[in-house]
């Protein structure tokens, strides 16, 4: 567990290791950013995002100071614990669906490991490993849940469209904010849980993928009105990257910058004197 204290930075760029999975929880101070492919926001005391291995984040800190706590941990370890809680066939991904609502348990242990770890005077294991013990049994036990938590399941259809739609409405009001899992589950009144099974049954899609094919697909509407790229990656909340630009390709087949280009450009008829 390491804390780390970004100051006076425009941005701030790091990779996981390929042997660990690990997770940020923010004490002070907001960032947004991109990890791999996915958008993310930091809230204190809440989940900021998961890291797999070998991925990239790059951060834009929207305050002069930020502290966050990073937990890092072997993945073979984790996966082996969380097999041990439920089906062996899990997703390191799917933690970060399923961390949110836990974070203040995480939060205190971290906290404390942290303390404790720059004493001398304590015993590692009457101290270090029961709070280590804690955050690995957590995160292997929603592990071991996981391959439950996206399948569907028997509901009102209607109550799935209606959350879905409630979501999407949220989403599109408000592309240019920090939207998080958490504020689309209190928009809607559901659990985490609720709104996936939802979203993966009417769009076979977690709420978070669509809300960035959202962005994509409004960011082209700018581009095509003559909105320089920058400035249409800013207006629906997200972050001009080359990773952003290999996703847009993806999905329509070509560059930000080719679609901003081959515009269509009204003409103005001009009187005759």
């Amino acid at each position: 567990m390491t804390r780390l204290e970004l100051q006076a930075i425009d941005k701030f760029y790091f990779r996981n290791p390929e042997s660990s999975f690990c997770f940020f929880i923010p004490e002070f101070g907001q960032f947004r950013g991109m990890v791999a492919e996915r958008s993310i926001c930091m809230t204190p005391q809440r989940l900021a995002f998961v890291m797999l291995p070998g991925e990239s984040a790059k951060l834009v800190p929207s305050a002069e100071y930020v502290r966050l706590l990073q937990v890092s941990i072997g993945v073979e370890f984790l996966l082996k614990e969380a097999s041990m809680h439920g089906s062996p066939f899990v997703s390191l991904m799917s933690l970060n669906e399923l961390i949110p609502g836990h974070e203040q348990l995480i939060l205190a242990c971290a906290l404390h490991l942290f303390k404790f770890s720059l004493a001398v005077d304590i015993s590692p294991e009457r101290v270090l490993q029961p709070l280590e013990a804690s955050i690995i049994s957590l995160l292997a036990a929603l592990l071991g849940s996981s391959s439950e938590v996206l399948q569907p399941v028997e509901s009102d259809t209607t109550s799935h469209s209606s959350y879905v739609q409630m979501a999407l409405t949220y989403m599109e009001d408000n592309l240019a904010k920090e939207i998080c899992l958490s504020d689309l589950c209190k928009v809607c009144c559901v659990s985490s849980r609720t709104l996936q099974v939802a979203f993966k049954t009417v769009m076979n899609r977690t709420p978070l993928q669509v809300l960035h094919e959202l962005r994509l697909t409004q960011l082209r509407g700018l581009l095509l009105q003559g909105l320089e790229v920058g400035r249409a990656c800013e207006s629906v909340g997200l972050l001009h990257s080359g990773r952003i630009s290999a996703n847009y390709k993806r999905m329509f087949g070509e560059l930000p910058r080719h679609t901003r280009s081959h515009r269509v450009l009204t003409i103005e008829p001009v009187g005759l004197v």
